[in-house]
């Protein structure tokens, strides 16, 4: 497989390695977290996810000093301080919410769990001779800095922040670029997808399309009524009409007002996408209904609070065909069963390496702390 151009590593997860507590539920096929052409390892969070991990200084002093070997991967070993590190921004956001300590010690397994993964396919990696050069590392830095829109500068400056250096996180995208590629040579050639299987899924997705009719592309803002911020329906109308003043003068742009002030969507600016006209809620359809491209409605009362809907396009709905949406569901259901082979096929490899958990990690696994795929 080919590593793609617009790549959507996250950076989170290259920090953390595996998703929150819950990383048993990994395997579920929500998670494997698209990209064009490929996808990556169960567990993968949002890039902004990076902005809110928390530091390793969330470990005591005395867990930072204990070393030694946590298990044995054939000829390589995985150290309890990489556990450890793997594990602590999870586990100081755990501790925070007073997470059972019985938790917490799963949470650590499922880390180690994640690194003999790591130990294996680098070992594949070594075999095979799939290893990633620096330009590669290089071309997937860059593209995950612009599909988030940062300069090198200032995704040097976040991930320095965040207590990793540069070569530190060009190791982390590396091991993910050569995951891929185990993928694509150990794992492509085991899975097919034929067409029954691509018509299945058009028709789950597409089946109860409307064919005719038209489509809005909307923007919301909404101040809510909210008891904790003694903001009653008076209050929260008040608040919206003097924001859409506002965007009416031309002093605030729509998409600004909703991520300063909306309780909904705001981090999308209130960008509600395309929605057919016969989908719209039944307190917007009459309020959109005569604006026209750029206009703000007005505000829009509501129990849950009060509301501004701005035009941004209109278009006549065009059915999606068969033929149109082939390729992307062909792509989605390739990335399915690619990652469904993996966890069969490194499942196996398990098998035929020698696997050994030592000390408290050996003990968790016996317990029943600890679970393999």
């Amino acid at each position: 497989m080919r590593l793609p151009a617009s790549i959507c590593l996250s950076a989170a997860a290259l920090v953390l390695g595996l998703g929150p507590a819950a990383a048993q539920e990994s395997q579920k096929e929500s998670d494997a977290v698209e990209v064009q052409g490929g996808f990556f390892a169960p567990g993968l969070e949002s890039f902004e996810s990076l902005l809110d991990s928390e530091p390793d200084s969330a470990l005591s002093s005395s867990e930072l000093l204990i070393e030694g070997i946590a298990a044995q991967v054939g000829g390589s070993v995985v150290l309890v301080s990489e556990v450890r590190r793997l594990a602590a921004p999870i586990e100081a956001r755990m501790r925070k919410a007073s997470v059972p300590e019985s938790e917490i010690r799963k949470m650590r397994s499922e880390a180690l769990d994640r690194l003999i993964e790591q130990r294996l396919i680098e070992n594949i990696v070594r075999r095979a001779q799939l290893s990633a050069t620096d330009a590669e590392v290089t071309q997937a830095i860059s593209a995950i800095a612009a599909e988030n829109g940062l300069t090198l500068r200032q995704m040097q400056q976040t991930i320095a922040s965040h207590g990793l250096t540069i070569e530190e996180y060009r190791g982390k995208i590396k091991g993910e670029i050569e995951r891929n590629k185990v993928l694509g040579s150990m794992v492509r050639s085991r899975v097919h997808v034929d067409e029954a299987e691509v018509r299945a899924l058009y028709f789950q997705r597409y089946g109860s399309q409307r064919d005719s009719g038209s489509e809005l592309h909307l923007r919301h803002l909404m101040i809510a009524v909210a008891a904790e911020k003694m903001r009653d329906q008076d209050t929260a109308c008040r608040m919206a009409s003097e924001i859409r003043a506002q965007i009416v003068a031309g002093e605030l742009p729509f998409e600004q007002a909703a991520r300063r002030f909306s309780d909904t969507n705001a981090e999308r600016g209130g960008d509600l996408g395309w929605v057919h006209a016969d989908e719209l809620a039944a307190w917007m359809a009459p309020a959109v209904g005569d604006l026209q491209i750029g206009e703000v409605s007005k505000v829009l009362p509501m129990y849950f609070g009060c509301n501004l809907l701005m035009m941004i396009e209109q278009r006549d709905f065009q059915p999606v065909t068969f033929e149109q949406a082939q390729p992307a569901l062909e792509q989605k259901l390739l990335e399915r069963k690619m990652e469904e082979e993996y966890v069969r096929w490194i499942a196996k490899l398990r098998e035929q390496v020698f696997v050994e958990r030592k000390g408290i990690y050996a003990e968790a696994s016996r317990l029943g702390g600890f679970t393999t795929r």
